[in-house]
């Protein structure tokens, strides 16, 4: 087990597993600082509080490029396309928890095994969220009721 906080470096923090940095753009960039309103890149949802992006990277020629997303995404959810616009690859939402667990919780499904990274910003607070799928791997659902303690 290895765990990598990419954070510009390739250390394990908890097995010594360490290894160099590879494609770092890629897994990082800048963070967007607000979310007036949907464009071809971003989903803002939640009353523009979340801006939600997606950036894919394929590893047998080493393409990179964002995510699209699908025209008519509703107030709290929307889907997001890689490769074409007929065919999406993820759907993401943000739920309000707060009078479950004092969270917003931030919820996604994808239909890809290609590697990607999700970033999900609450504009409001400054904080970021980025769930990543790799190569390969059928992407999880992801339910992540703790994901930001930023109620209301």
């Amino acid at each position: 087990m290895a765990v990598y906080h990419l954070d510009g470096n390739g250390n394990d923090a908890i097995a010594g597993h360490n290894g160099s940095l590879t494609n770092a753009s890629f897994l990082t960039g800048a963070i967007l600082a607000s979310c007036g309103s949907t464009t071809v890149n971003q989903l803002c949802i939640s009353g523009a509080r979340f801006a939600v992006s997606a950036k894919w990277w394929t590893l047998a020629d080493g393409m990179t490029g964002t995510g699209k997303v699908v025209s008519g995404s509703s107030a709290d959810s929307g889907n997001v396309w890689f490769f074409g616009p007929d065919n999406w690859e993820l759907l993401v939402k943000v739920l309000d928890g707060c009078t479950v667990n004092n969270r917003k919780w931030v919820f996604s499904a994808a239909t890809t095994d290609q590697h990607y990274s999700l970033i999900v910003t609450d504009v409001t607070r400054g904080q970021t969220k980025r769930y990543f799928n790799y190569w390969g791997n059928a992407a999880p659902a992801i339910t992540d009721t703790d994901a930001f303690a930023t109620c209301p």
